[in-house]
């Protein structure tokens, strides 16, 4: 389970207790719901223009901003 919030993070829950798995920190608010590929890849935006994938365990797979 992932979940992005106002507070500039992306966290991944443990579907089964609970618990967190990792959390991820953003330049931005995040205000929407993130997108899974079928190889559990998480894709989302946030509100200081920057766009994100990052992989299952929580590390940057891609960074870009729409300011470059």
């Amino acid at each position: 389970i992932y979940l992005g919030g106002e507070d500039k993070k992306m966290i991944a829950y443990n579907p089964t207790d609970g618990t967190v798995k990792w959390i991820f920190e953003t330049n931005g608010k995040i205000k929407a719901v993130p997108a899974i590929d079928n190889n559990g890849n998480i894709y989302f935006g946030d509100e200081a223009g920057f766009f994100y994938v990052i992989n299952p365990e929580g590390e940057t797979k891609w960074k870009a901003s729409q300011f470059r």
